[in-house]
């Protein structure tokens, strides 16, 4: 019984303060401190439990037999780690199609959290942006982005839109290996050519050239640098 209450507060907690990844990988040690203690009825609904959040959360978990299988580079064969690019904040994500290059997103926390931005009218999309605009850049500058590529008069139809609705060409901040290899959409070790061709391609969408996003286009260089340093 206190090893239940044990696991049961030590799963709230980390689940409230650093979420749904870091708690499967903390139900997954659980698990293994179960087993050796000989409690398997603890044990396997622990795996099961750390399983289920792996494959939700696209936990970028590799499988040493799994590397043999990684494809010519191209985008769409990882079958490992993110299965599309995503560029996400604290309280915003968009996902990037590799089959249509179309582009998604959701709303991760505050107001709306939880709904698919192609649900919400401009309306919503244009409070959402002037909430972000006071606390929280990165967010607004991922919703510029979505805004843009999916909304293409929006700023004409949103005229109580605030003036400095520009498009950044990047915010300043350190980039993760981690965080680099979501936005590529690369398995969990990828190697120098996956990140070349999969940068490539994703330049061929989104460079501002091409009618694409100067902020996207800049984190996707920002990521590749990252990988390849």
């Amino acid at each position: 019984m206190q090893y239940v209450l044990f696991v049961a507060v030590i799963t709230l907690y980390i689940y409230f303060r650093f979420g749904l990844k870091a708690l499967a990988g903390a139900l997954f040690v659980m698990g293994l401190l179960a087993l050796s203690r000989g409690l398997f009825a603890f044990a396997i609904p622990l795996f099961i439990m750390a399983y289920y959040l792996i494959r939700k959360t696209d936990f970028p978990l590799e499988l040493p037999w799994s590397r043999n299988n990684k494809g010519n580079g191209n985008i769409s064969s990882n079958t490992h780690g993110p299965r599309n690019p995503t560029i996400s904040s604290s309280s915003i994500k968009i996902t990037i199609n590799t089959e249509n290059k179309e582009v998604t997103g959701k709303v991760l926390r505050g107001k709306h959290a939880g709904e698919n931005l192609d649900t919400l009218s401009l309306a919503d999309l244009n409070e959402l942006l002037k909430i972000y605009a006071k606390k929280d850049k990165e967010s607004e500058q991922i919703l510029i982005s979505y805004m843009d590529l999916n909304h293409e008069n929006w700023r004409a139809e949103m005229s109580g839109y605030y003036e400095s609705a520009v498009q950044s060409t990047g915010l300043s901040g350190r980039m993760t290996k981690r965080k680099a290899i979501e936005i590529l959409g690369l398995s969990s070790h990828p190697t120098e050519e996956e990140v070349k061709t999969n940068h490539r391609q994703l330049m061929k969408r989104f460079h501002p050239d091409y009618g694409g996003s100067p902020f996207l286009a800049a984190k996707i260089n920002t990521a590749k640098d990252c990988l390849l340093s």
